[in-house]
């Protein structure tokens, strides 16, 4: 089994449990694959992205 069908079945228990049954496994792997996959590309995309010292000086808390 691979991780995300081990967590799609978590998730998919997890929800019956809530009585929620409009969702099945094969839709909650899908949703942790696009999950996965989001998270993925927004890590790659910030490590490429340009840094933006201007941008981080207006934060709240910035030193």
């Amino acid at each position: 089994m691979t991780v995300f069908v081990v967590m799609a079945a978590i998730l998919d228990r997890e929800l019956q449990e809530r009585a929620v049954f409009s969702i099945g496994r094969v839709d909650c792997e899908t949703i942790i694959r696009s999950g996965v996959g989001d998270t993925a590309a927004l890590a790659n995309e910030s490590l490429t992205a340009p840094l933006n010292a201007e941008m981080m000086e207006q934060e709240p808390g910035f030193r």
